[in-house]
């Protein structure tokens, strides 16, 4: 049984252009689906939230010719259909908190998007989804075979899987702005999806379990990343336009082949391009080695290092070229300062060093 359906059979002919406004729809752990976007609609904007939704599956034939299928039991589905027409271009924000009472079973799944078919071509396109409370489902959204959806994380909490983006889910992009927690996966990505802002995993099992490339630009730590080999990072600069940098700094030489305190260069935004380091050392007495340092300090905290010794009063220029390219390049992560140290061989020195960094801000 499905509480609310909007359907067309005409492609070309769509007659699902709709508004439903629904304060609650209440599925009372029997019905299969409570608002069902199918076929050839668009343009539908739908704001309710369902409850009580079953977890459990039942049969269709949506006359596509395929026969009789099994569908997980949802809150809300936007669907295709094999032959007719994808199901695209809707707005959804949806909610499936409820008090509940002592003994309620999970609820099933919460937003479901698909196809006749997990490989059916005409699939759910163009879909935006704000997942404004999902609560106590198996699966809060499931992109089973879906392309270009869109779902702005509000609050997507207790649930078996938050977000699961299937092998069919092409180019689905998460808005991080909201709450992940307690899930026990709040992000099951098996397909190439973008997360875009920053999201709380607090008490989730598992923050993105990641099967596929997942591209972030945000913060995530990859101690909630299941499987950091196949994420892509991309630094983000909301406030910081991308600047030139110049800069000098004299460290204090240290004796005793010790590092004295060093200085550091930060950019004006969040990462520093490098494009040259010059290094000016003077004063330099007869069999004295004044050594200097470059760190530099990455988005995850990591350092990388290289030391120039002196034994004469001298310019060394340390470029981004292959010579240094270990200590000014990183795959997937970019430089959050570069801080530089000397030190003198000798128990007392009146050696100086002079330190510029030249590159770029954002």
């Amino acid at each position: 049984m499905k509480m609310i359906e909007v359907r067309s059979d005409d492609y070309w002919n769509p007659k699902g252009y709709c508004r439903i406004l629904a304060g609650v729809v209440d599925l009372n752990w029997k019905a299969a689906v409570g608002i069902d976007l199918h076929g050839a609609v668009g343009d539908c904007v739908v704001k309710a939230r369902v409850i009580r939704i079953p977890n459990d599956t039942f049969e269709e034939d949506d006359g596509s010719g395929l026969g009789p299928q099994t569908y997980p039991c949802a809150g809300i589905r936007i669907k295709g259909i094999y032959g007719v027409g994808a199901s695209s271009k809707h707005l959804v924000e949806v909610a499936t908190y409820y008090k509940g009472m002592a003994g309620d079973p999970m609820q099933g799944v919460g937003v479901y998007i698909t196809s006749t078919t997990p490989d059916s071509p005409q699939r759910a396109n163009g879909n935006y989804i704000i997942a404004r409370d999902i609560r106590r489902c198996v699966k809060g959204v499931f992109v089973e075979n879906g392309g270009f959806t869109t779902i702005k994380v509000q609050n997507i909490s207790h649930c078996t899987y938050g977000i699961h983006i299937g092998a069919n889910a092409n180019y689905t992009t998460i808005i991080g702005s909201g709450y992940m927690e307690a899930n026990e996966y709040a992000i099951y990505n098996e397909h190439v999806a973008t997360l875009l802002g920053n999201i709380q995993f607090s008490g989730s099992t598992h923050g993105i379990y990641n099967l596929a490339d997942i591209y972030i630009m945000g913060h995530v730590t990859d101690s909630w990343i299941h499987d950091i080999q196949k994420v892509w990072r991309f630094p983000v600069y909301p406030l910081f336009p991308l600047t030139s940098y110049r800069k000098s700094a004299n460290p204090a030489v240290g004796t005793g082949d010790a590092y004295g305190d060093p200085v550091e260069f930060a950019p004006k935004g969040r990462s520093l391009f490098v494009n040259l380091a010059r290094i000016v050392v003077s004063g330099i007495a007869t069999g004295e080695t004044v050594t200097v340092k470059l760190e530099t300090v990455w988005d995850d905290g990591a350092t990388r290092s290289a030391e120039i010794p002196f034994t004469s009063d001298g310019v060394v220029h340390v470029a981004g070229d292959s010579n240094w390219f270990a200590l000014f390049s990183r795959d997937e992560h970019y430089i959050v300062k570069v801080r530089a140290y000397a030190k003198s061989d000798q128990a007392s020195t009146a050696a100086t060093a002079t330190v510029y960094i030249v590159g770029l801000s954002f």
